[in-house]
């Protein structure tokens, strides 16, 4: 299983050699952010070093951009502050480029409606994808069910933080945080841990069709169920769960 930690100034001089030997296999690393008050853009005082030093070690990276946007004017923006850094230090990026919503004590952006937001959201995207890269949006579950339209956002990478043994987030998404207090050698203090998700499962159109009419009675129920079924009971019964919310 890929190792993936995500860092910002903050991780400190981190050791990038050690880091590699330890097992990491990609970085999602901090380009910069907006400043929650004055709304200025800020750069990651490590940012070239973190980017340049786990490429050199063999590590994957991708970026992420800690927004306070409150337009689609300062999200474009937002992109174009990455990009732009991605283009001057002739970066090779393997993972997304990611929009950071979340909140933030005193942040210009807390009283932006779901609907503001999750537009904002999908103008840094829609930049970053034209640009050729892979776009995404990180927040926590909750944030994600409550203050974006999640649906809207699902094209994109989705990176999810829930600091928990398993991930509840009920739509597909390509990253977990699963905890901001893992501890790693190459750096001193806590560091974030992520997964890699995993794809939701496909179904063929047989087994689709089978699922409906099996929500509809056709197979019965219980033992009725499993024999009229025969070997494609697991998997339309799987699909049944998956569509009932099972």
């Amino acid at each position: 299983m890929s190792k993936i930690i995500d860092i910002s100034e903050f991780n400190g001089r981190i050791n990038w050699a050690q880091v590699k030997k330890a097992g990491v296999d990609y970085a999602i690393i901090r380009a910069g952010g907006r400043y929650g008050i004055s709304g200025q853009i800020y750069n990651d005082d490590n940012a070239n070093y973190n980017c340049k030093e786990a490429l050199t070690n063999g590590i994957g990276i991708g970026l992420y951009f800690f927004s306070q946007a409150v337009s689609t004017y300062e999200a474009e923006e937002e992109a174009d502050f990455i990009l732009k850094f991605i283009k001057k230090n002739n970066l090779k990026i393997t993972l997304p480029l990611y929009f950071d919503s979340e909140y933030l004590n005193n942040g210009r952006h807390n009283n932006l409606t779901k609907e503001e937001r999750t537009i904002i959201a999908e103008s840094f995207c829609k930049k970053i994808k034209k640009a050729g890269y892979k776009a995404g949006v990180y927040a926590s579950l909750s944030w994600f069910y409550n203050q974006l339209v999640v649906e809207r956002l699902l094209k994109y990478s989705v990176w999810v933080a829930q600091y928990n043994e398993t991930c509840d987030f009920k739509y597909k998404y390509d990253i977990w945080q699963f905890t901001n207090s893992g501890e790693i050698d190459g750096i001193n203090g806590k560091v974030d841990f992520n997964k890699f998700g995993t794809a939701p499962k496909t179904y063929s159109d047989k087994i689709k069709i089978m699922a409906v009419d099996t929500m509809l009675g056709k197979y019965g129920n219980g033992t009725k169920r499993v024999e009229a079924l025969g070997k494609y009971y697991e998997e339309v019964q799987s699909l049944v769960n998956e569509l009932m919310g099972g």
